[in-house]
């Protein structure tokens, strides 16, 4: 299980890398600023907003807020669990509270997946 986590986790996080790279690309192809021009529209910034920097943007957002949602979902699980269900209860929260999406994984698989519903 914990090479199935480790191989998610490597191929995440070089898709991650891959999109930021691309993003950081086609961001600077579009910042050469013309200061001759008197055109809110034609700076750079218009292009990356309205170009392929909003195509590489929306995809992230859509994992932030995923990974915010299962954040959440994981401390209102952890909440409601009894003490004797789940010892360390409050310790399990504040590491999701302070690590984010990626104490949600260590408590999903390491205390959720056992205790089940």
């Amino acid at each position: 299980m914990s090479k199935k986590i480790a191989k998610f986790i490597s191929t995440a996080s070089s898709i991650i890398a891959s999109l930021s790279l691309f993003s950081q690309k086609v961001s600077a192809q579009y910042y050469d600023w013309d200061y001759s021009s008197t055109s809110a529209t034609d700076g750079g910034a218009w292009a990356v907003l309205t170009g392929m920097g909003l195509l590489c943007q929306i995809p992230m957002c859509i994992i932030g807020i995923a990974s915010l949602a299962f954040t959440i979902w994981m401390i209102i699980d952890a909440a409601k669990r009894d003490e004797s269900v789940l010892p360390g209860k409050i310790k399990w929260i504040i590491l999701m509270v302070f690590t984010g999406w990626i104490g949600s994984l260590i408590y999903f698989f390491t205390r959720k997946k056992k205790m089940g519903k």
